[in-house]
């Protein structure tokens, strides 16, 4: 089994939320980030939890040439076309990636398209 998702990951003690991201994309992609951009905080359960969940879109630069994926990780681009597709499908269900991907589009970085179709399955 497998998941969709958006590279992720904790921010270090000390560190820079926005440094944080870099390190994450790097460490998970093998891409470097020309621009990171905030797209604010918000809680991923404000009943139960008290973390906070930074947002970023990133820009990414160049792939380091040595990158060697975590085992069990594999890294894919998708087009925003390609995101909403599996969103409906119900294959991309993390939904603090989906509302980062809503940040993204209502601070004007990315357009998700509203007519996209679902993906087939694949069983």
């Amino acid at each position: 089994a497998y998941t969709w998702e958006l590279p992720a990951g904790l921010v270090e003690p000390g560190e820079d939320p926005a440094e944080g991201c870099r390190r994450e994309l790097l460490e998970e992609t093998g891409f470097m980030a020309r621009a990171v951009h905030a797209l604010g905080e918000n809680s991923a359960c404000t009943g139960r939890l008290n973390n906070r969940i930074h947002n970023f879109f990133v820009e990414a630069g160049a792939r380091v040439n040595a990158f060697q994926p975590e085992p069990g990780i594999s890294v894919k681009l998708v087009s925003p076309t390609e995101i909403v597709r599996l969103i409906r499908s119900g294959v991309f269900v993390s939904q603090l990636h989906i509302g980062a991907l809503m940040l993204a589009e209502l601070n004007g970085f990315l357009t998700l398209p509203r007519n996209a179709r679902p993906v087939r399955s694949r069983k």
